[in-house]
């Protein structure tokens, strides 16, 4: 449905994977959908606004609207956890193995999308 351009059989369909997966996984991917789906209505908030939420509930907390100084403090850690580590070192790891961890990954990446999109 969502291809098809039919949003709120969408977002219903949605709605009943959230409410009835036993896997959390599936849970994410469903969330990911719906905010690909809000996205792809212009209701760019509102999908930020779930990604953001649904990443808290999961163990990623991101602010809704992050301080500069929060901003800096969270490069200057990822450039430290970084650090020392090469290109070939980060390339050996693999791949993300984890459906849960693969699902928030997709759900940030689809949040990134909507974050451009709005200007946010």
């Amino acid at each position: 449905s969502y291809s098809k351009g039919d949003h709120k059989q969408c977002e219903n369909m949605v709605e009943l994977v959230i409410q009835h997966a036993a896997i959390d996984d599936l849970k994410l991917k469903g969330y990911r959908i719906l905010i690909d789906c809000l996205c792809s209505q212009g209701r760019l908030k509102e999908a930020i606004e779930t990604g953001v939420q649904v990443l808290n509930e999961n163990g990623e907390h991101i602010p809704l609207k992050p301080s500069h100084s929060g901003l800096a403090y969270e490069l200057i850690r990822t450039k430290f956890l970084l650090s020392g580590l090469t290109d070939r070192y980060i390339l050996s790891l693999g791949r993300l193995q984890d459906p849960k961890r693969k699902a928030v990954m997709n759900i940030i990446g689809s949040l990134l999308a909507a974050t451009g999109f709005s200007g946010s």
